[in-house]
């Protein structure tokens, strides 16, 4: 007899208004260990149902990527997925951990990098990598993220793009305090 599932907080998952295939889908997913689940795990039905399926599927594991309230432990286990829109919204999310956002800085997809360099768990070490990402996309949204240091800021200024370093120049500027003996008083 197999043990029981573990579902670290997937119970609203587990019993939410999913069709019992895809909340099947999800029980196998988690057994697993996270792989891939395929259409062969589907009931053997038409193309159409199976299709059907595979995107209820996915929007579950989105929804699950997404949520605020997913566990640690649950996005760590998801993020060893490969589609991009999951992994983006798993970097998107507050409860990922650094280590995992560091994984996902490598990301084959921009999308999946941006969404790094805007989460506040993202460690010092990977938002300079993500300064020297090949892709101007990835160091522009870094550029205008008010929560970045003023170290990686810096860095952004010699950008070779013209609009990152302005990016950054603006966002610097705002972050500035006023200088006191610049203050014009009213009479």
């Amino acid at each position: 007899m197999r043990p029981a599932v573990e579902t670290n907080g997937l119970e609203k998952y587990l019993n939410g208004t999913y069709s019992e295939q895809a909340t099947k889908a999800l029980k196998r997913f988690i057994e697993l260990g996270m792989q891939e689940v395929t259409s062969v795990d589907c009931q053997k039905s038409g193309r159409d149902k199976r299709n059907s399926w595979k995107i209820e599927y996915f929007r579950l594991k989105c929804s699950i990527a997404s949520d605020p309230a997913t566990t640690t432990w649950m996005l760590n286990r998801l993020a060893q997925c490969y589609e991009a829109e999951v992994l983006e919204r798993i970097a998107e999310n507050p409860q990922t951990e650094a280590h995992t956002l560091s994984c996902l800085a490598t990301s084959e997809q921009k999308e999946v990098r941006m969404a790094v360099a805007e989460n506040r768990n993202t460690r010092l070490a990977t938002l300079v990598a993500l300064a020297f990402d090949e892709c101007p996309d990835v160091r522009f949204r870094l550029a205008e993220n008010h929560n970045v240091s003023r170290q990686i800021l810096q860095i952004l200024l010699d950008d070779e793009n013209p609009y990152v370093s302005w990016r950054a120049r603006l966002t610097l500027d705002r972050l500035q305090p006023p200088d006191p003996t610049n203050v014009v008083f009213a009479a």
